[in-house]
Parts: structure tokens; C-alpha cells; sequence
């Protein structure tokens, strides 16, 4: 009987442990002020899904938000020729068109130049992003990534991890610096690599008391788990984090912030 009663108390310790010390569900709430028409360099960051073929519906959001910069994953090549009417728009831009690894980043802010990065050698490219101070925002980096998705497969989830780890390494060379890491890092905020990613590159979650935010799988809307972050040192001011209801054909809701 007494083994019964443990197995019970244990059974609704453990979540309810987890739930209080790892979520942190206080951290959802919306504390910090959080203004959208706040005058800052806006940032849209979108997986819009490498199997997306209804790009009209794609440029017609990204051009919606009217964004100083634009992060797009799952860039194939077949979407390329389409998306690149956006060069127009959007003076400096960097493109990687490698299907599910594939990423660009699309900027009006005059001069901004780019650096392509094979994070921990795993052919996922990321685009570093480096921003000159301009009428919205100090100068600042920015790192557009794409983890790997572990899809309950160890050797994956260690390439992501692994990932994380040489995002970490990268923050890390910026400290005093305004820089922020931005994506889909195929992690949720209670997982230890993202803890570890947080403290080593001195990054804080833009999501913190300002909502839970939800991006995947974009269909369940509150109910989804948020794995598209942005991520920022202290020098890089968050004025407001947001995700786009609109997700198309995509699994995944685009976010966007405003900094300065």
C-alpha cells in the first residue's frame, strides 16, 4: 500500500516539479511592455516550408509586414527565381538555396554585408548579418540559423545540439556587443541545450514576460510549442516580439520583433 502512495505522489510531483521549475510558466506572462508601432529595425523570420509553392501568398505576407529585414528557411531552388523579386525591395540580400538547409536574408539597411557560416560543419549554412548603426538601431550581428530537427532520432538531435553549441561559441565572441541569434532552432525554451545556449552566449529569450508564443506546428496556434526564436544580448533592446497568425502552407508562424 505504502509503495502505492509513493508511486502516486511521485506521479503528480514529478510534472508539476517540471511544470514549476523548468517551464516557468510566469515567464509567459505578458509583463514587460510590448508596442507594436514602437519606432526600432523590424525583423520578420519565417520557415516557410521547402515544399511551400504558393509563393505569391509568401511575398504577399513578408510584404504585409514591412520589414527592415527578412529571414526566410526551407529556401529551395525551384523558389528561388520567384522570391528574388524581392531584391527590388530589399537592397542587400544573401541567399543560400539548399532545400531544407536553405536560408536568406534580406535587408534595406544600406551596407549591411553578410558572412556565410557552416555551424559545427554539419552543411546547415547560417548567415551572419552584420547591421551599420542606421536611423532605427545601433549597429548590431545577426545570426540567421536552421537547426537540425531531431525527429526523435539521436543522431539528429546530437547534430542540432551540436549546432547550439557552435551558436553559443559564436555569441560568445560578440560579448559587449549588440547582437541576437535568430530562426528555427528545433528546440523549445525548457530543454537543456537551450538553456546552455542562453548562458554561455550571454543571450535572453525575447519571448520572456511578453507571452508563450506558439510557432509549430502552426495549425495549433496557442497550442503549439514555440521553436522559432530570437534570442538577444543586453545590448540589443527588444521593443516588441510577436508571431504572424498568417502560416500559409507552412508548418511553421513567422515572428517578428522590433530592436534597437
Amino acid at each position: 500500500m505504502v509503495g502505492r502512495w509513493n508511486v502516486r505522489l511521485g506521479l503528480w510531483v514529478i510534472p508539476w516539479t517540471y511544470f514549476l521549475f523548468v517551464v516557468q510558466p510566469w515567464t509567459s506572462l505578458p509583463l514587460e511592455k510590448n508596442d507594436p508601432s514602437a519606432s526600432g529595425l523590424k525583423i520578420y523570420s519565417w520557415n516557410f516550408l521547402v515544399s511551400n509553392n504558393d509563393l505569391e501568398d509568401v511575398m504577399h505576407h513578408v510584404r504585409k509586414q514591412n520589414a527592415d529585414v527578412v529571414v526566410l528557411i526551407e529556401l529551395g531552388e525551384h523558389q528561388v527565381d520567384a522570391l528574388k523579386e524581392f531584391a527590388n525591395e530589399y537592397a542587400c540580400h544573401a541567399w543560400m538555396a539548399d532545400g531544407v538547409a536553405g536560408v536568406a536574408v534580406l535587408s534595406k539597411v544600406p551596407n549591411t554585408n553578410f558572412e556565410i557560416l557552416d555551424l559545427a560543419g554539419l552543411g546547415m549554412p547560417a548567415i551572419e548579418v552584420n547591421l551599420p548603426a542606421n536611423d532605427k538601431c545601433k549597429a548590431m550581428r545577426l545570426l540567421a540559423v536552421h537547426t537540425r530537427s531531431p525527429r526523435l532520432h539521436p543522431m539528429r538531435t546530437n547534430q542540432r545540439d551540436r549546432q547550439l553549441v557552435a551558436v553559443g561559441e559564436w555569441a560568445a565572441t560578440k560579448a559587449g556587443a549588440s547582437y541576437a541569434v535568430v530562426g528555427d532552432l528545433n528546440i523549445t525554451p525548457w530543454s537543456r541545450p537551450f538553456s546552455q545556449l542562453l548562458r554561455f552566449g550571454q543571450l535572453r529569450d525575447s519571448r520572456w514576460y511578453r507571452g508563450f508564443y506558439g510557432s509549430w506546428p502552426a495549425p495549433l496556434r496557442f497550442f503549439g510549442i514555440p521553436i522559432d526564436h530570437f534570442l538577444a544580448s543586453d545590448q540589443c533592446e527588444v521593443l516588441y516580439r510577436d508571431v504572424d497568425p498568417h502560416f500559409g502552407l507552412s508548418d511553421h508562424r513567422p515572428i517578428v520583433v522590433i530592436v534597437k
